[in-house]
């Protein structure tokens, strides 16, 4: 992505050099993601772990629909245990930031901890027109199965400065939501 200035012009030299990050893309407007036929996103939270909704901008009758595996923030900590004993050397504690792993969910769910305890991992399915929902913290990933263009923008929940503060709140159950065209809320945990 080029910066751009006001007038919509590509920014050419020092200007394009001392220009501050762009901030807020996905959280106060949407990006718009192309899907193609077997492609994946890989696992990840939202910045800032804000929640999201998505959307695919497709025909109710098309074949554009989406897997999404999702691991609440609850199961963070056995995530990172799991990341760390699959990936030694190369885990970082930032791994999940930079959307580079796509990990069988199969194998995230069969692993157990030392002490016996496993990762909840959750399948959602997404249809044309439905909004796939992530609670803020939570881990997601998945396939497309179909050609077409995805649409999502990142918010906070109205706790969420709350949550920040106290930084290990478990008040609010992590979820990820599936909005139906015709209203209905399914819920995946």
């Amino acid at each position: 992505m080029t910066p751009t200035s006001a007038g919509g012009g590509e920014l050419e030299g020092e200007h394009r050099r001392t220009m501050p990050k762009l901030w807020g893309a996905g959280i106060v407007s949407p990006w718009l993601y192309y899907m193609g036929l077997h492609s994946t996103f890989a696992m990840h939270f939202e910045d800032y772990a804000f929640g999201s909704a998505n959307v695919i901008l497709a025909e109710p009758g098309s074949q554009a629909w989406a897997v999404w595996y999702h691991v609440p923030r609850h199961g963070l900590t056995l995530l990172h245990q799991f990341l760390r004993q699959h990936l030694g050397k190369s885990y970082q504690l930032d791994c999940l930031e930079k959307r580079r792993l796509w990990v069988d969910p199969n194998v995230v769910a069969a692993w157990r901890s030392p002490d016996g305890r496993c990762i909840p991992v959750f399948r959602t399915v997404q249809c044309p027109g439905d909004y796939v929902l992530t609670d803020y913290g939570a881990v997601h990933w998945g396939i497309n199965l179909g050609v077409g263009w995805k649409a999502a923008v990142n918010f906070a929940f109205p706790c969420w400065l709350q949550v920040r503060a106290a930084r290990r709140s478990d008040n609010f159950l992590a979820f990820c939501a599936v909005v139906r065209g015709g209203g209905g809320v399914q819920g995946s945990e």
